[in-house]
């Protein structure tokens, strides 16, 4: 093992057992020699202190010598559509360095890049089912505007919480006008939910935990055990 690879052992050691003081400037040293793992963790770290430019440029020198965690952080940073064009160039790092989901998942990618609703449409579902719904609403929204019906769809899932089903309930029937054979059940669920109906706050839950929208799922079945709780079921 190369000194600076021993360095960054016994700072991940010290960093892992509280030893801030003694861990950081041995991961410093580590990452100035260039081990791109070292390069991540002090970029990590960093961002958590709220040093967040610095942060960033050690994390981009992490993707720039080789590390894969750094290249697929990168990517998913610029994975909005003003800066797609930066999670593209991250993408094709990561699969060219071996990894086959980064591989499979960047065609979908250049085609949302180049306008195509059906790639801003699968984006947007990749980040909703990584736990990143907030982000994917610009793709559907975009994918929307072009007249995409699964986006549309999407926008339903994503406005179904309280106080915005009529919200919901206008993307869903916008779905189904445009063609989306899966929104006639969701506007007979959002329907519901307008009407208070029990049932429906269950069927909603159940819907949004299939298409990655756990907090919301969660919501309205906690929603519909306090109701029920309230009429004394």
């Amino acid at each position: 093992m190369t000194i600076p690879y021993a360095k960054l052992g016994v700072a991940t050691k010290h960093l892992d057992e509280g030893r801030i003081a003694e861990g950081m400037p041995l991961l410093r040293d580590a990452a100035e020699a260039g081990v791109p793992e070292a390069m991540l963790q002090l970029g990590i770290l960093h961002e958590l202190s709220g040093e967040d430019e610095v942060g960033f440029n050690w994390i981009v020198r992490a993707g720039e010598s080789g590390s894969r965690d750094a290249m697929r952080m990168l990517s998913g940073h610029y994975m909005q559509p003003e800066t797609v064009l930066y999670s593209i160039q991250w993408t094709k790092k990561l699969a060219d360095a071996g990894d086959a989901d980064a591989g499979q998942f960047l065609p979908h990618l250049v085609k949302a890049y180049q306008g195509d609703s059906g790639g801003q449409t699968m984006v947007g579902i990749i980040l909703t089912k990584s736990g990143q719904p907030e982000r994917a609403e610009p793709w559907f929204e975009s994918a929307a505007d072009l007249g995409n019906p699964a986006a549309m769809l999407q926008l339903a899932f994503a406005y179904m919480v309280p106080w915005q089903e009529d919200t919901a309930l206008d993307w869903a029937s916008r779905a189904s006008a445009a063609g989306s054979p899966r929104a006639a059940e969701a506007v007979d669920v959002i329907r519901g939910l307008i009407r208070g109906d029990v049932k429906s706050m269950r069927d909603a839950s159940t819907l949004l935990a299939a298409r990655g929208h756990g907090t919301k799922s969660e919501q309205w079945a906690s929603l519909a055990a306090d109701v029920e709780r309230a009429r004394g079921n």
